[in-house]
Parts: C-alpha cells; sequence; structure tokens
C-alpha cells in the first residue's frame, strides 16, 4: 500500500468491508522481479470472485510462506477453507487471529455462515470482542490549536524540553515550549507536507521528511511523487539543507527516519525501501535492495547500532544488517502480528510501535531475543482508548511515550479534500508511561 492512501484504506473501509479491502490491500503491492506478491495477490482475488476456492488455498499457501503471520492472509485463508469445507482449518485461522490480539466481525462474513451454529464460533466471537477491551493508562501531553493541522510526527529535543509537531495539511513544523506553540518552519522553506522528524541534539540539528501529496494545502498535482529530508538549524529553523529523493521513474514519498550516533541519517520511503545520507554526503543513497521492501515506515536502530530495524506496512518488520549490508525479516511467533506498523522506536531492547491498519489500532512493544533477530513476546501497551482515535508516529522522553493522537487522516478522502460533514479537532498528543 503506498503511503499516501494507507491510512484512508486502513481506517475507513478496512473494517467495513474485510473481505474486500484485504484483497485491496493485496493487490496494492507491486511485483517485482524478487517478489511475487503482486501476481499471487491478483490470483487470489481472481479466485475468490470466482469461487475458485482450492486454487485460492493453494495461492495463499505461497503467499503467508512470503508473508507469515500476515492479518490479510490468514483471513483469507479461513475463508477458502471454510467455503472448502474445512471448518477446522477455519476456526484454526481465525483463532490464531484472535491470539494476534486482533479484531474480526466474522458473524457478517457470509463465507462463515454455515459454521455459526458450531460452539467454536461463539467462542471466537468472545475472544474477538475482548479484544476491544480498552487497554492502556494514557495521560495527555499537550494539545496545539489548529483545526485541520493534520498532524504526523513527533520529535523531543532533551536539552530545552521542547517537542516539535508536523503538519501534513498546513505545510509546517510547530515547535512547542512550555506548552505553547509557534511556527519553527513552514512552506516558505519549501516544505511540502511534514512527516516523520528527529533532533540530533550533539549536532543542533532537526530532521524532517517532507513529501508533495493532496492532502497538503496548495498541492500542485504537477508536483506529485516530490520528497525530500531537509535539515534545520535546531535553535532557529534557519534551513542548513535539503537532500531530494533521486529523479527517476520511480515514486517516492519520505516518511520517517532515525539518526545514528555517527550522524547518518536513514531515511524511510513509503512508496519503496530506505535511503541512507552519511555526515558530509551530499546525495542520499539507497540502502535496502530495490523492490524487497514495498513501503517502508517507522525506523530504529538497535542499541549497538549493527540492525537497522524497518517496519514495511505490508510487509512485516525487517532488520537491515549494517555490518553485512543484508536484508533480514525479524522472526514473529505465530500469534504477534507484525503488519501495519507506522511509527517505531527502540526502547532499551524492546522496540514499540504503533500499528494502524489493524482492527483495533493500537500502540504494541515488541520484546526482542538475545539474536536482535526474533521477538519473544509482544504487550498490547494501549488500544481501544478514546484518547487515542487514530496514531501515528511517536517518540520517548523522560521514560514516556509520547504520540500523535488524533491524526485525522480518515476524515480526508483520497484526492485530499475533507469528507462531507467531516470535524476536524485540533491536534492532540499523548504520554503512555513505558515501564
Amino acid at each position: 500500500m503506498m503511503d499516501r492512501t494507507k491510512r484512508l484504506f486502513s481506517m475507513r473501509r478496512f473494517c467495513a468491508r474485510a473481505t474486500l479491502m484485504l484483497c485491496a490491500i493485496l493487490l496494492s503491492m507491486p511485483a517485482s522481479a524478487a517478489d511475487q506478491i503482486g501476481t499471487l495477490a491478483a490470483q487470489i482475488n481472481a479466485a475468490h470472485k470466482a469461487r475458485q476456492y482450492k486454487a485460492m488455498q493453494a495461492d495463499l499457501e505461497r503467499f503467508l510462506a512470503l508473508r507469515p503471520g500476515s492479518p490479510q492472509g490468514i483471513y483469507l485463508m479461513a475463508i477458502a477453507r471454510a467455503d472448502r469445507g474445512d471448518q477446522k482449518g477455519a476456526f484454526a485461522a481465525l483463532g490464531q487471529l484472535a491470539d494476534m490480539g486482533l479484531h474480526f466481525d466474522i458473524r457478517k462474513q457470509a463465507d462463515f455462515a454455515p459454521m455459526r451454529d458450531a460452539p467454536e464460533f461463539a467462542s471466537l466471537e468472545k475472544r474477538f470482542a475482548a479484544n476491544l477491551a480498552p487497554v492502556g493508562r494514557i495521560q495527555p501531553a499537550f494539545q496545539l490549536k489548529e483545526k485541520g493541522f493534520l498532524p504526523e510526527g513527533i520529535a523531543h529535543d532533551p536539552a530545552s524540553g521542547d517537542f516539535f509537531v508536523s503538519s501534513v495539511h498546513l505545510r509546517k513544523i510547530v515547535r512547542v515550549h512550555d506548552g505553547q506553540a509557534s511556527t519553527f518552519a513552514d512552506r516558505d522553506d519549501g516544505l511540502w507536507g511534514v512527516f516523520g522528524m528527529q533532533v540530533d541534539a550533539r549536532r543542533g540539528v532537526l530532521w524532517a521528511t517532507s513529501a508533495a501529496l493532496p492532502q497538503a494545502q496548495g498541492f500542485d498535482p504537477a508536483q506529485d511523487g516530490r520528497t525530500a529530508l531537509f535539515r534545520f538549524d535546531l535553535r532557529d529553523g534557519t534551513l542548513l539543507g535539503k537532500y531530494a529523493a533521486p529523479r527517476d521513474k520511480a515514486r517516492h514519498q519520505f516518511n520517517d527516519l532515525t539518526v545514528a550516533a555517527d550522524g547518518s541519517v536513514y531515511v524511510a520511503d513509503g512508496d519503496g525501501g530506505v535511503y541512507v545520507l552519511k555526515p558530509e554526503a551530499k546525495s542520499l543513497k539507497l540502502l535496502t535492495p530495490a523492490g524487497e521492501l514495498h513501503s517502508a515506515q517507522g525506523l530504529a536502530l538497535s542499541a549497538e547500532g549493527r540492525y537497522l530495524y524497518v517496519a514495511d506496512y505490508g510487509g512485516g518488520l525487517y532488520a537491515y544488517d549494517l555490518q553485512a549490508q543484508q536484508l533480514l525479516r525479524v522472526h514473529a511467533p505465530v500469534d504477534v502480528c507484525v503488519y501495519g506498523i507506522d511509527g517505531l522506536v527502540r526502547h532499551g531492547r524492546d522496540l514499540v510501535a504503533t500499528q494502524n491498519a489493524v482492527q483495533p489500532q493500537r500502540v504494541v512493544r515488541y520484546k526482542l531475543d538475545d539474536s536482535g533477530l526474533a521477538i519473544a513476546s509482544a504487550e498490547v501497551l494501549a488500544a481501544n482508548n478514546e484518547r487515542l482515535p487514530e496514531p501515528t508516529l511517536l517518540t520517548t522522553a523522560g521514560g514516556a511515550l509520547y504520540l500523535v493522537a488524533n491524526s485525522q487522516w480518515s476524515r480526508f478522502d483520497d484526492q485530499g479534500r475533507p469528507l462531507a460533514g467531516a470535524v476536524l479537532h485540533a491536534p492532540r498528543l499523548v504520554k503512555l508511561g513505558l515501564h
């Protein structure tokens, strides 16, 4: 799923029309020479429409071998098994989704109608319902005043205590000092919609990613696909540098970043892989193999700096070994979901993520094993809370997690226009204790 539409699909439509949107999400993944996902997605969709469930199941087995633990794939596998009369297999697949802490309204799925009288069905409904219980003690952090802000990213300066919040719609960054917001940078600096940011306090710099897209004010279709990494003086917002995506035939949309101890900046491309800007370099370099990541989102470095963790929105969680220059999949247990991750940060040896393409949207902590390449367990830190309706990116400060609570992507259509009757609210930033 391309970054500019991912939240619109996942929030407005995903939960309401699960099967159709699952197929749409699969179809939206581009195929590459090294990846059969696009081809398999098309075949799965066609087989489902033609009621060719044996072929659908066979393709789903291949799909899940490439995307292990994909909730979309598992749900469609349950449908394929149910339509083939394999109720036991369908219940097993649905049970795996319930174990992941996800919610699906299986009673509305026509394919499961023959299973509704089975005792396992009622049990599953209770388990799915339990996953909608509120989790986490979320506290208000601060609130901005401008409605229609469409906030996305948040960064923290440990020296001053100031926070920075990015706006996609208003094309600017605000600095929040003692609860009061002021403009730090805006479209006069060449900013389009602003996404992820991070403070490099050691070098006195704020890094930010920005991209031209319909949700930003004054969007020029001729600039669609333009994106860049921006470097600002942390003290006064002076623009110090702008590093554009390569001018090639591919589409690009920088959406998040992280900064290494040596000053290297790693940038996620929502329409592709991960780039790096080395200290003193004048241009970005593609780090991950072309075509292996479809929509890179949150990034985080391991404590010792060897691994760069990458959340691929529709592909799961990866680790790029900076020493071996190799992209590796992070292994997840069968009851842990690593798909639909937007924001990603490291806390100690753990990874903390926001997931906004699953139901319920939530904040999850992944505890890694000693290798750093496998998840030992996962804990939902926050979910189903009215203070956290649409989480996006996040940061840590003073032992707490700070995140954008109400991004409001769901209130805009695919062309960036507010939906009819949509009420826009001022941005809310919240915090969550990390024990």
